[in-house]
């Protein structure tokens, strides 16, 4: 039996238009019917939103972006031509203006098509001038991005219990007894002046699902894989000089 042609490209393209085309007369108003208003889209946390952006003089970046349901975002940058993957952490809100909104280092904005789809926008909040779609489509599972990453933010322990608060978020979470904790846990309590003070840190960490401390539930705790410094009187509106604003 002779083998169906591929689709070509520019059909492909044709079709993605015909989507948001559609998207705006149809999906949309069933999206903002789920959250009870005409012009404050909702957004079904926890989800992830996907896909290939186009970049000047690289082949792509693969974007991976997850909205959790305590109003942080995770975001996971690949470029494909460069072997390191950039990371953001941070809130996300929906604007008066109905688009998504991320407060970390990028910055971004996105317009919500249909729910389906996010549009990255420019710095303005309009649409970016170019014939390459910069879309990010909804994954069918949601990918809490777990990988190892830079993370900046106060650290306390009372009573043998670490705890994190992530700058850019503002989520605290529990840290893991494991990794290099031991090695972040003891140069707090060398640079600390009072107990349980909660002092500025850099490490390299992950974030993983382990046993609560009471009870058999899983909780995310923040693993420190390698642990980078404790800072005694900086603070988190400072940047970091480990790792500079984007």
């Amino acid at each position: 039996m002779p083998r169906a042609a591929s689709p070509s490209p520019l059909l492909l393209l044709g079709f993605i238009a015909l989507v948001l085309g559609c998207s705006s007369s149809r999906e949309d108003t069933q999206f903002f019917a789920k959250s009870g208003s005409s012009d404050s889209p909702a957004i079904e946390a926890p989800v992830t939103y996907a896909g290939v952006l186009p970049c000047a003089g690289c082949p792509g970046i693969d974007t991976t972006l997850t909205l959790l349901e305590d109003g942080t975002f995770r975001l996971r940058e690949a470029y494909r031509d460069r072997p390191a993957i950039d990371h953001d952490l941070g809130r996300w809100t929906i604007e008066e203006s109905g688009h998504l909104a991320l407060r970390g280092e990028t910055g971004r904005s996105f317009r919500i098509v249909g729910g389906y789809f996010l549009e990255l926008l420019d710095k303005s909040g309009a649409p970016i001038a170019s014939q390459a779609p910069h879309l990010l489509s909804r994954a069918a599972q949601v990918d809490r991005i777990r990988d190892m990453m830079p993370m900046r933010g106060t650290y306390s322990t009372m009573a043998d219990a670490g705890r994190f608060t992530e700058c850019r978020s503002g989520a605290a979470l529990p840290v893991a007894p494991t990794g290099a904790h031991a090695q972040l846990e003891t140069a707090y309590a060398g640079a600390r002046r009072d107990p349980g003070v909660p002092l500025l840190v850099d490490f390299m960490g992950h974030f993983e699902e382990l046993p609560a401390m009471e009870g058999e539930r899983q909780i995310e705790h923040v693993v420190v894989d390698v642990f980078q410094r404790v800072e005694r009187d900086a603070t988190c509106d400072e940047p970091s000089p480990l790792y500079p604003r984007k």
